[in-house]
């Protein structure tokens, strides 16, 4: 067997950018490190997006960073998008979809330079199916998901990970 040992630097995740000061959130709740605390994701500020109700969860950086790794804890997720901020107020780009996820804890590769992510919910387990009287459909009544934590990783850059072997710069003996 043949070893690749060497050529693949060991990826180290950065801090959680969701913690750092100057950070908000659809709540703090949902960036303050406790997997205890829940809150809850809310509808949009635009009135256009008010017919599908669709809730959804923002976090803002306080300046643009690189996201490599996006954690999402919630007890009923189970179906929702997350997208990464563009560069106007409005254009949001898909980083990942999930459909029926049954786990609380999900936790996705990204690749987003960007201050901002929106976590847009479609389906929770406490959505509920109201029968429609005679002659109409039945509705669904979407419940809000329960966000515990919403965590921003990048990576740390390789330079910072190892202390360098030179001595001082130039030094030749």
């Amino acid at each position: 067997g043949c070893s690749l040992g060497g050529i693949v630097a060991k990826q180290e995740w950065s801090e959680n950018y969701a913690m750092v000061k100057g950070v908000e959130a659809t709540s703090p709740l949902m960036v303050d490190g406790d997997s205890r605390t829940m809150a809850e994701t809310q509808l949009p500020t635009d009135a256009s997006s008010g017919s599908t109700r669709l809730t959804e969860a923002i976090v803002k950086l306080p300046e643009p960073k690189k996201i490599k790794k996006i954690v999402v804890q919630s007890p009923n997720l189970r179906s929702f998008s997350v997208y990464s901020g563009g560069l106007g107020e409005d254009d949001w780009k898909l980083v990942k979809e999930f459909k029926n996820i049954e786990e609380n804890k999900v936790s996705m590769k990204a690749n987003a330079t960007t201050d901002r992510i929106k976590i847009r919910v479609m389906r929770t387990s406490d959505d509920t199916t109201q029968p429609g009287s005679v002659g109409s459909q039945a509705r669904l009544r979407r419940s809000p998901a329960n966000i515990s934590e919403i965590e921003l990783y990048g990576l740390v850059e390789g330079k910072e990970a190892k202390p360098s072997t030179t001595t001082a710069a130039g030094a030749s003996s």
